[in-house]
């Protein structure tokens, strides 16, 4: 089996379709360990196989970022933080939910 480095991380790696096939469970005990697999077909990138820890610290990290950018985008609206009242901080929570 090939596995080629992929340059976007250190744990990624690129995988041809029939090698994927032929080594599955040597590449889900590589999943397990926290590698993600980059399937290609032709050269192409066709399927991620990757690890359920993985997709959930992708999600939270997502949810970080955009928090963070919310923060900013809150201070640079009211002049630091310390202008916030307990109203002014339920209706931003509030402000995103349907319920």
């Amino acid at each position: 089996m090939a596995l080629v480095m992929d340059p976007a991380g250190i744990n990624t790696y690129d995988v041809g379709a029939f090698d994927a096939k032929t080594y599955f469970a040597e590449l889900l005990r590589k999943v397990k360990d926290g590698v993600t697999i980059n399937i290609t077909k032709n050269g192409k990138r066709v399927a991620v196989l990757q690890g359920k820890t993985t997709i959930q610290n992708e999600a939270a990290m997502n949810a970080h970022q955009r928090i963070i950018a919310r923060g900013e985008k809150l201070a640079m609206q009211h002049e630091g933080a310390a202008s916030l009242t307990a109203a002014d901080l339920r209706d931003l929570r509030n402000e995103g939910r349907k319920y």
